[in-house]
């Protein structure tokens, strides 16, 4: 059973319905494009936006850097910095007084 060919008209339908179709997805691709390029936000940066953007680019990657050399200081590290830290501050064993043994 062979297709049949539509007519002339319904060629005409179907190619404006695939055209509308196509400049919607466009314009979307468009939005998000921007989106993506402007932070999310359909507008620029003002330019302290801008600024703020440069040193928050700037300081992560000096950041990596320093997390590769080794030299990086996470939450967990500085928590268990600071527990060792404390730890040698209180002493081992602590005396009991003779009340204390009473009770």
């Amino acid at each position: 059973m062979p297709l049949e060919v539509p007519s002339r008209d319904e060629m005409r339908r179907i190619a404006a319905e695939q055209d509308a179709r196509e400049a919607k997805l466009k314009a979307v691709r468009k939005r998000r494009a921007s989106a993506a390029r402007w932070g999310g936000a359909g507008t620029p940066p003002t330019e302290e936006e801008a600024a703020a953007q440069v040193i928050q680019r700037n300081y992560r990657g000096y950041r990596e850097r320093r997390q590769m050399q080794g030299l990086g200081l996470d939450a967990s590290t500085r928590w268990l910095e600071v527990c060792l830290r404390t730890r040698s501050f209180l002493p081992a064993k602590r005396p009991k007084s003779i009340f204390e043994c009473a009770l």
